[in-house]
């Protein structure tokens, strides 16, 4: 017992020291927002830190219950800071088994709707359960694709993702990739262009299970790309809609906070753009989560290709953000009573 509860202080501990690093990055964020709403006065970051103490267990949570606060003016109870979700509530909600959001080869075996070709497990190229051996085994999974992406199970905002052309592509090349999966080349509803045309658009929605065990969307944005690059990156818009319509509001954010007025960082007008096939993207999100009904936040990232058919780009369970949407709707996970979770006795080593 004694082990165990020193073994969670100590990777608290590493969390916290991770943290301190980026806090200069949530206090450039702090001040992207106060540009557009003002600064908190000093009065309501004081009510913050003692909401975080009180009811969090800690100051370490300050900084982003600030962020959130900021939009507003003043401070509201319920917010759910960003790191107090990933360290305190995200273990509970959704156990250990969240990790398997990161074996990204599970995700068409859980859901399907996936545009996943293949996988790559230990220098094991692997198809429909068969480890592949000879070259023509390869042209036969490739589905008459002329490009491939290829994802990591680390791939994060961009990094770890490749391109290939099919012809040239062969299983040694394959061999020698760390884990992740093989996925057929998306090609982004023509709707979608408006916004950017050379990297994918994406429509992350974020469901929860709540007391009475319903699952409902309480969150999402469409997010696109904000410069030039082949896959979406750190350099994004994030762009909110309507959970029952689809249809995009006033309000956007940048990766940075940086508040966008119904244009894009490209100038793009966005407000009152319908998603399209937005219920079916709705009803895609709450039967996936339904799969796995114990869980109790799932963010979904889902495509809409040029034929609309949808596909499951990845599910997110570990640490799927839940900072924008707070900027944008407020305090909108307070009635799922997460600040609770703070009772855990790692959560309350006051660090700092």
């Amino acid at each position: 017992m004694i082990k165990k509860t020193l073994s969670k202080a100590i990777k608290y501990y590493r969390f916290v020291q991770l943290q301190k690093k980026q806090s200069s990055k949530v206090a450039k964020y702090i001040e992207s927002l106060s540009q557009h709403f003002g600064r908190l006065p000093a009065t309501e970051q004081k009510k913050c830190m003692e909401y975080c103490c009180e009811v969090l267990g800690s100051k370490f949570y300050t900084p982003y219950y600030v962020l959130y606060t900021t939009a507003k003016g003043k401070f509201i109870e319920g917010y759910v800071p960003q790191n107090f979700y990933y360290l305190c509530v995200a273990p509970v909600i959704n156990g250990k088994d969240r990790l398997l959001a990161n074996i990204r080869h599970l995700e068409p075996l859980l859901f399907g709707n996936s545009p996943q070709i293949l996988s790559v497990a230990n220098n094991k190229v692997i198809y429909n359960g068969k480890v592949l051996q000879q070259p023509g085994d390869l042209t036969q999974a490739m589905r008459g694709q002329d490009k491939v992406l290829f994802k990591l199970n680390s791939s994060a905002t961009g990094s770890g993702i490749e391109i290939f052309n099919t012809q040239s592509l062969d299983i040694n090349t394959l061999r020698s990739r760390s884990d992740g999966v093989l996925h057929e080349f998306v090609r982004q509803h023509h709707d979608f262009n408006v916004f950017q045309t050379k990297s994918l658009s994406t429509i992350r929605v974020t469901t929860v299970a709540t007391g009475n065990h319903q699952i409902k969307a309480i969150g999402g944005f469409l997010r696109i790309s904000a410069g030039n690059e082949q896959f979406l990156d750190g350099n994004s818009d994030y762009l909110f809609f309507d959970l029952e319509s689809g249809m995009l509001l006033q309000a956007g954010l940048t990766s940075q906070y940086s508040v966008l007025q119904g244009k894009s960082s490209k100038g793009v007008d966005f407000y009152g753009y319908q998603i399209p096939k937005f219920a079916e993207i709705i009803k895609l999100a709450l039967a996936c989560h339904a799969r796995v009904p114990h869980f109790g936040c799932i963010g979904w990232d889902i495509a809409v290709d040029h034929q609309e058919k949808l596909w499951l780009l990845e599910w997110n369970a570990v640490n799927n953000g839940i900072s924008y949407d707070q900027v944008a709707r407020g305090n909108c996970f307070k009635s799922l009573g997460w600040h609770k979770l703070s009772e855990l006795p790692y959560s309350r080593i006051n660090i700092i």
